[in-house]
């Protein structure tokens, strides 16, 4: 394998910052390969994604924000002479899988810094079905039978929970043994036994944290549902039914 030098870059991830400890990365000594410079950035794109040095997801996001805005823009001047399922279409080619890409990982953050790309696709679902501002999420979001992005990251994650659960042999080897389960750590003959079982010692930041935990917050008839296709057709319509409150 040759390197690409021109293509070639390194990223450092800062650590947490905790009481009485300081970093200080700013000085960092020069990296040389075969004579060429490797510049250090702060944000790289990884197979799609927008990584920082501080793991926050926020060129990601704004990124995002920047496709909705560019298809809005176009989408606004021709709305008129395109019919319904033509824009419905359109939305879930462009916008829709660009979402959903990653988003179990992206979007864990907290609602302010989502809140952006949920008002920017809000704005759109209105621009392509010609309703007002005063038209309720629900029916915005019913008509082209979909979610806002942070019920999307519920609706995702907790599909790939399902899969490890219920259906694990499908899963690539390296997730199969991603998250213990409850007989793993305790011998009782327990109705959970083969749920989740949740680990403190991981970051709640970590899908290790907060799959099993959004999991266990499940109705217990949810979690026991084997058939992705039953499941996923009653947790949507839990998590569709939240934009009513």
């Amino acid at each position: 394998m040759h390197v690409n030098y021109n293509k070639t870059n390194y990223i450092l991830f800062e650590p947490k910052v905790k009481a009485n400890v300081t970093y200080d990365i700013s000085n960092q000594p020069t990296i040389i390969l075969d004579g060429n410079t490797i510049e250090r950035v702060h944000v790289v794109k990884y197979l799609g994604v927008f990584i920082n040095e501080k793991l926050s997801w926020t060129e990601h996001i704004n990124h995002l924000v920047s496709k909705v805005s560019r298809l809005s823009g176009i989408l606004y001047r021709n709305k008129l002479f395109l019919p319904m399922n033509c824009k419905r279409n359109i939305y879930f080619a462009l916008i829709h899988s660009n979402l959903t890409y990653c988003i179990e990982v992206y979007a864990n953050v907290n609602k302010s810094s989502l809140h952006p790309l949920i008002i920017k696709c809000n704005r759109l679902l209105r621009s392509l079905q010609l309703k007002s501002r005063r038209t309720s999420l629900f029916e915005l979001y019913s008509s082209f039978g979909t979610l806002p992005v942070d019920l999307l990251f519920d609706y995702h994650t907790i599909k790939f929970m399902h899969r490890n659960l219920h259906n694990s042999h499908i899963m690539p080897k390296t997730v199969q043994n991603w998250f213990l389960r409850g007989s793993s750590v305790h011998a009782h003959n327990t109705r959970h036994k083969e749920q989740f079982a949740i680990q403190s010692k991981f970051d709640p930041n970590s899908l290790f944290f907060y799959g099993p935990s959004m999991w266990s917050k499940l109705p217990t008839p949810l979690q026991n549902d084997s058939s992705l296709i039953s499941f996923l057709r009653s947790y949507k319509e839990l998590l569709t039914n939240k934009l009513l409150k």
